[in-house]
């Protein structure tokens, strides 16, 4: 799990960037701390995917194999911007964005910060969501992971209201993180 202090020096070296697909690189990473979703989804995120702030995810287009629905917070909305409805989010040279390794040791030198993975944003987001008391079937359903045992049998619920307020909450945080690292940094 990356500390509050690690993420932020992540969120702030993933400003800017030589060229576009780098520039796209940092958007997503900061989109997958913000959203909390898998890399290869996010990667694939269309303009056409996000409907009224709400981005739809075909079972078939998931790990999981399941539909996911996640209501966008501010924050990744504006990381998202504006673009054609086919058009990738974040977009490579050639189609999706590629060359992780690459980009990834770059993230680490601006940064400073070296050994992890970019799936540790995912697993960091859920767990500062759970130190700021969202429950584990509200993070669960944030993830897209499946309920095991009976509870997966009879409770359906998609959560969609519980899920968009874990986001709204958790982007909150990461917005109070980044300008307490500014403020600091500037001092």
């Amino acid at each position: 799990m990356l500390t509050r202090a690690e993420l932020a020096a992540i969120w702030r070296a993933c400003e800017g960037g030589p060229g576009p697909v780098s520039q796209a690189f940092g958007r997503m990473v900061r989109f997958l701390l913000v959203t909390a979703q898998r890399r290869d989804e996010a990667a694939s995120l269309r303009h056409g995917d996000i409907l009224g702030g709400v981005w739809r995810q075909a079972a078939e287009s998931t790990k999981s194999n399941r539909a996911h629905a996640l209501a966008l917070p501010p924050l990744a909305l504006d990381l998202v911007g504006q673009g054609e409805t086919q058009a990738l989010v974040f977009a490579g040279s050639k189609g999706k964005i590629s060359g992780f390794s690459k980009f990834k040791r770059g993230l680490d030198r601006s940064s400073g910060i070296s050994g992890w993975r970019l799936h540790d944003l995912r697993r960091s987001a859920a767990s500062h969501m759970q130190e700021l008391g969202i429950t584990p079937d509200t993070i669960r359903a944030v993830l897209n992971h499946a309920m095991s045992g009976v509870g997966g049998v009879y409770m359906r619920a998609e959560l969609e209201g519980a899920k968009k307020a874990a986001l709204a909450l958790w982007s909150d945080e990461i917005e109070r993180l980044i300008a307490n690292r500014s403020h600091r940094a500037a001092a």
